[in-house]
């Protein structure tokens, strides 16, 4: 899934910046954080794929934890000041990000959602899992093993992060 995850962002950066127009395009990519292990793996394998098109330009960036909004948001404009031809990010404030999406879509970025899909809605690309119905899949196996009965701890994630709440839910 992580490699997946990877591969197709590479891909999608080509697709639509359009690499038959012989320019070399710039891809930027932020992740919530790095020293998440799902990040780290999106970060590998978006770096191995980028080897396989030497006009692909990447650069993976990720917040100092979990939540930092305003620390994403930087490497974001960051980004575009350095004038990438496509961004991926996930969306880590169910509200925030739309904003965002919206600002770097009217500059005539593309952007590509992963991970969590809370800007979906505006953005025009997502590629992730379905937090909910993932939780409700292992929810329901975990209420099948043990016959209805029982404790059952859930572990949320980063609280206030858009996956942990889909989650929660």
């Amino acid at each position: 899934m992580y490699r997946l995850l990877g591969i197709v962002i590479s891909i999608f950066a080509i697709a639509m910046a359009g690499i038959a127009s012989a320019k070399s395009v710039k891809l930027g990519i932020v992740v919530e954080t790095l020293g998440n292990p799902y990040f780290a793996c999106v970060k590998r394998a978006a770096e191995e794929e980028a080897k396989s098109h030497p006009d692909l330009k990447l650069t993976v960036l990720g917040a100092a934890t979990g939540t930092d909004l305003i620390g994403m948001t930087k490497m974001i404009d960051d980004l575009i000041q350095k004038k990438v031809d496509v961004l991926a990010f996930n969306a880590i404030d169910p509200n925030a990000m739309v904003q965002t999406v919206n600002r770097v879509q009217g500059k005539g970025i593309p952007v590509l959602i992963h991970s969590d899909d809370t800007a979906k809605k505006v953005a025009r690309h997502f590629v992730g899992p379905d937090q909910y119905y993932g939780q409700y899949s292992v929810a329901k196996a975990v209420a099948d093993e043990l016959g209805g009965k029982g404790t059952v701890a859930l572990m949320e994630g980063v609280p206030g992060n858009m996956s942990s709440i889909l989650r929660k839910n």
